[in-house]
């Protein structure tokens, strides 16, 4: 997954990069870097992703 990509699926699920960083748990800061392929998106941020797309975005947000 590249970062187009990852906003891409970012702005479908509705998210900001604000909201996204919440549920993975780390800064939204980060989420930029990623979507702007300044830092690699680690494999474990791809599979949660991957799995909001599969199995609904509720299902893992955070309490």
């Amino acid at each position: 997954m590249n970062g187009s990509r990852l906003q891409q699926i970012r702005e479908a699920l509705g998210l900001s990069q604000d909201e996204l960083a919440d549920i993975v748990r780390v800064s939204a800061r980060l989420v930029n870097a990623w979507e702007h392929g300044e830092r690699p998106i680690p494999a474990v941020v791809e599979r949660m992703v991957t799995r909001f797309v599969a199995h609904g975005l509720a299902n893992f947000a955070p309490n």
